[in-house]
């Protein structure tokens, strides 16, 4: 009897978002040795801890499609966006102001700090990434439009989001380019010239995200 090539059994397949993940996942791994600031040192300031949940929450986004829970894991773009947009903001203010912004009754939401920004001319490199997400199915559909406060896992079960393959692709794109934004900014905020420009590198040649 013909004996089975163990090797074919355990064989899988490539998925289609399989390119997408895999540079997410170097993305991941390279931001965090990327800055030469240690990690406590990361939430000295409101607006570096900021940046940094963007790169804990692309780390968990590779994480999530990787397992793969791809309705989590889309449920988490939107509060990346919004912290890389708070953290944006947060760095033009100083003091109280920060505390008001922060914790005050009328603090702004995604949208609406989105809006600010660009009239302000604050969004700078993350401008045309930014201009994509708005474009994208993952803008605006009910079961990812959650908070910043709640990371929507629970709601987009509830609603039975199928997400697309084009969904899971941009979903990956668009954290991991967030999150080299948002080393960009860290970089620069501490000084680090290096890291700055190895992150402007490897956001430039990323591929395009939004269909």
């Amino acid at each position: 009897m013909r004996k089975t090539d163990p090797g074919a059994v355990s064989h899988t397949p490539p998925q289609p978002h399989q390119p997408a993940l895999d540079h997410a996942r170097k993305i991941a791994a390279w931001v965090l040795r990327a800055l030469s600031v240690p990690s406590h040192a990361r939430r000295s300031t409101p607006a570096l801890a900021l940046h940094d949940q963007v790169i804990e929450h692309q780390a968990a986004i590779v994480t999530l499609s990787e397992r793969p829970l791809f309705g989590p894991m889309l449920s988490l773009v939107r509060p990346t966006v919004d912290r890389h947009l708070r953290a944006l903001w947060v760095e033009r203010l100083s003091g109280g102001a920060i505390d008001r912004f922060l914790t005050g009754p009328d603090t702004p939401d995604t949208e609406t700090l989105l809006r600010l920004l660009r009239k302000a001319s604050r969004l700078g490199e993350s401008e045309a990434l930014l201009t994509a997400w708005e474009h994208s199915p993952l803008y605006d559909h009910p079961a990812l439009v959650v908070s910043a406060e709640h990371a929507g896992a629970s709601r987009a079960g509830d609603m039975k989001f199928v997400p697309t393959l084009h969904d899971v692709i941009d979903g990956l794109n668009f954290s991991a380019g967030l999150s080299l934004l948002s080393t960009m900014r860290m970089a620069q905020l501490t000084g680090d010239s290096g890291a700055e420009q190895s992150a402007r590198f490897r956001f430039g040649v990323m591929a395009g995200v939004g269909r």
